[in-house]
């Protein structure tokens, strides 16, 4: 957690969109995670080829954000993948900005589990699963 307070894990972000969807994704995040039994959650920028420059240290701004959550509940894996475009918060429902760790992974060229078997990473990967926004009780 110390990490997440470094200026090396911080990017420039529209206020609404950090105030806004960005805070309710980053909760809902968290709810999911109670009733899970392990949760990896990566985070990070997505950049166009004509990346803006701001400031006099010309620092990159952001296209988009994106967070992907590797839940584990019992033997059971979900994926979760957001890509928020970094502009005025939308309206749209955080659903509505669901994609696919391979989505993710082809615009930003990281492998962002690259632990998983192959016969496990390649089908969760390539779905498309909303992260759930309302708390959701652990399964008995």
């Amino acid at each position: 957690m110390r990490a997440g307070f470094l200026l090396s894990n911080a990017v420039p972000i529209d206020p609404s969109l950090n105030s806004g969807k960005w805070v309710s994704l980053e909760r809902a995040v968290r709810r999911h995670a109670m009733n899970q039994d392990s949760v990896i959650v990566v985070t990070g920028p997505l950049f166009s080829e004509s990346t803006e420059r701001i400031g006099a240290g010309e620092v990159a701004v952001p296209r988009a954000l994106f967070k992907a959550v590797l839940a584990q509940q019992g033997a059971g894996l979900a994926l979760f993948a957001t890509v928020l475009p970094n502009q005025a918060n939308p309206s749209e429902p955080i659903g509505d900005f669901a994609v696919s760790v391979d989505e993710v992974e082809s615009h930003s060229g990281l492998d962002l589990f690259p632990d998983l078997p192959p016969s496990v990473q390649q089908p969760l990967e390539a779905t498309v699963r909303p992260l759930p926004t309302r708390p959701q009780r652990a399964p008995r």
